[in-house]
């Protein structure tokens, strides 16, 4: 933990001394992005061969749930868009950018998965439906370093009351920004093996309603620090990535690892991934009864997901991208399908 801790502060001075000279102050200052979410799945595969780019405990309320079964429940996307896309081991080429645009939606549900209710999953007092549109962007510094950002506006909304369900929520609906995220990727060995570390941080950004229980993101600054390796072979690649994080930064802290592997069809990619976060922090900020309710955004939260993308290039320089995520298990996240698609412009 202290190794990887260490390792994401050196990552951060080393990102900022070389856009000091190259991007300036202010743009040094402006920050960054959760999906994990956290996610978002951005970004068209970026292999060494064929350089186009790739790609919470707090205190619950005890409810009964229903002996429905669910076979596989995608979940969660919001953040995974971007967590995921973000792990690569390569690096964009100098001066080389990569920008999208992408809206998620999660469909109105009902339950989220909770270890302490029956069954592993909680019903909820009202109905909820997320949705995000969301920016996504990345600048090679040079070929060894790569920065990037991500900005989501969410619309969130509580719907019906759930079953028999007595509450004191009221329906409404929220708008906002999410967590704003920024990050940067320096690698270390460039050849047949990849081998890169990463630094992300994610702004606080919480507007929540005390009436309603929602919320648009999470109301700490969340630390990632991440390595990852992998190899590519022309119209196939694969990598992996493990690392470390924090929310507040380190008082509730989580480990995250994952695998995404793509193969090319004519002009096409079509891939599949699994992303892995676990919560192991112990303390956590503070949370108002009515979002504890919800379950949206909680410090706690940990899943197991995977899924599908498909990016499709209509041209060198733009293309479009569809994604589907799904999870094994997972801790108070949503148990609802989930997707994204988007539209993109990359240069290198």
């Amino acid at each position: 933990m202290i190794t990887a801790l260490v390792f994401g502060v050196w990552c951060l001075v080393f990102g900022a001394l070389r856009l000091w000279p190259c991007l300036g102050f202010r743009f040094w200052c402006f920050g960054h992005l959760s999906m994990l979410l956290t996610i978002a799945k951005s970004g068209a595969p970026q292999t060494p061969n064929t350089k186009p780019q790739t790609r919470p405990k707090a205190k619950r309320p005890k409810h009964q749930t229903p002996n429905t079964k669910h076979v596989f429940a995608l979940c969660f996307l919001v953040l995974l868009c971007v967590q995921m896309s973000a792990q690569s081991p390569w690096t964009r080429g100098k001066a080389g950018f990569y920008a999208q645009a992408a809206w998620q939606t999660i469909p109105t549900y009902q339950y989220i998965y909770d270890k302490d209710a029956m069954d592993g999953k909680r019903a909820l007092e009202r109905e909820i439906a997320e949705n995000a549109f969301q920016l996504y962007g990345e600048y090679g510094i040079s070929h060894k370093t790569t920065v990037w950002t991500a900005i989501p506006y969410r619309f969130v909304r509580s719907g019906g009351v759930v079953g028999n369900a007595h509450t004191q929520l009221q329906s409404g609906a929220l708008r906002g920004f999410g967590n704003v995220s920024v990050a940067v990727r320096q690698n270390f060995i460039d050849g047949n093996l990849a081998f890169s570390g990463q630094i992300r941080i994610d702004l606080p950004r919480n507007k929540e309603s005390q009436i309603t229980g929602l919320s648009t993101g999470y109301d700490a600054l969340t630390l990632f620090s991440t390595l990852s390796i992998g190899q590519g072979y022309g119209k196939i690649y694969w990598y992996a990535y493990a690392g470390w994080g924090g929310r507040g930064i380190i008082s509730n802290h989580f480990i995250h690892a994952g695998s995404e592997a793509g193969v090319k069809w004519r002009k096409h990619w079509f891939i599949l991934f699994s992303d892995y976060l676990q919560n192991i922090g112990s303390e956590t900020y503070f949370v108002s009864p009515a979002n504890i309710k919800t379950g949206l955004f909680l410090p706690d939260q940990s899943y197991w997901a995977f899924g599908g993308k498909g990016i499709f290039a209509f041209s060198r320089f733009f293309g479009g991208m569809l994604t589907a995520a799904g999870a094994f298990n997972g801790d108070l996240v949503p148990s609802q399908p989930a997707y994204s698609a988007g539209l993109y412009f990359k240069w290198d």
